[in-house]
């Protein structure tokens, strides 16, 4: 199970490492790895450390987005920690 996994989105729970439902919480494609290739472990660290911590304001950042993604969570936070 992935560090990931039911954070933010508790259901449907995504155990899997490639699916549609990635892009749902903000990812660009249904491989959420290829989203980490600039920022790795310190982009995932912090979107776990937000959403572990601020789970009800990540849901509603993640539900915000749908189903246009016009603000798509993960994508944006990962950028930010590349921008920081």
């Amino acid at each position: 199970e992935g560090v990931y996994v039911g954070t933010p989105m508790p259901e449907p729970s995504l155990n899997v490492n490639v699916s549609p439902g990635w892009k749902d919480m903000g990812f660009q494609s249904n491989d959420p790895c290829t989203d980490f290739r600039a920022m790795g472990l310190l982009g995932l660290h912090c979107l776990h450390y937000h959403a572990t911590n601020y789970p009800p304001r990540v849901r509603s950042i993640v539900h915000a987005g749908k189903p246009h993604r016009d603000f798509p969570y993960a994508a944006v936070g990962i950028n930010l920690v590349a921008a920081l």
